[in-house]
This record gives structure tokens, sequence and C-alpha cells, in this order.
């Protein structure tokens, strides 16, 4: 995951990454709107989801 966060990246994940993985954005990205993420599919356990919907709100 070397280009994560990078302008006009785009990382696909499993929800393996909902944990412990903090996608640094690199200058100019917040400016143009920043990360967005897309869950595919919800989990049964809402504690994962919730997870997976934190990764976009670290930074701000």
């Amino acid at each position: 995951m070397q280009k994560q966060g990078q302008l006009s990246a785009v990382t696909v994940a499993t929800s393996m990454a909902g944990r412990g993985t903090d996608i640094k954005l690199a200058n100019g990205v917040h400016e143009l709107g920043g990360l967005a993420v897309i869950i595919s599919e919800h989990m049964e356990n809402s504690r994962v989801d919730k997870q997976l919907r934190g990764r976009s709100g670290r930074q701000g």
C-alpha cells in the first residue's frame, strides 16, 4: 500500500484494513476533497463497520 493517500490514487482493501491502518494524505489532497471510503458490503458486526468508516476520519 505504498501509494495510498496520494493524489488520484485508488486503494482497494478488504475489511482487514479497517483496523490499524492509517492512510496519510499527501500534500494537496485534502484541499481537493480528501479521502473517500466506499464500503461495498456491510459486516454482520457493527463494530467492524464503524472501524471501516473511521478510515476517512482519522485526519479530520
